[in-house]
């Protein structure tokens, strides 16, 4: 038997203050563009590779889903609640 050992550097891009909406498209821009300059400047390095996590959360609070529904995340905001409470009465109406 013996050790093997694999060695690497994670790097990611500064939180780029944008909108919620836009940020996973300008961490997306950002993390292409340092690919990029790796490749271009860094000696010594055989791979270079881009991996994208994807966690969900609430669109409203951004704490992390926990619930199955896609639509309510088990009460972790006011938001949260209250698109519940309109969701059942337009299905109550429905």
């Amino acid at each position: 038997m013996r050790k093997a050992e694999s060695h690497f550097i994670i790097v990611r891009p500064t939180d780029s203050g944008y909108s919620s909406k836009d940020a996973a498209t300008a961490s997306l821009n950002a993390c292409r563009a340092i690919v990029v300059d790796i490749k271009r400047h860094v000696d010594n390095v055989s791979d270079r590779d881009m991996n994208i996590e994807t966690e969900y959360v609430c669109s409203h609070c951004g704490s992390a889903w926990t619930e199955r529904s896609t639509e309510y995340n088990g009460g972790c905001c006011d938001e949260d609640e209250k698109g519940t409470r309109e969701t059942a009465s337009a299905t109550a109406a429905t």
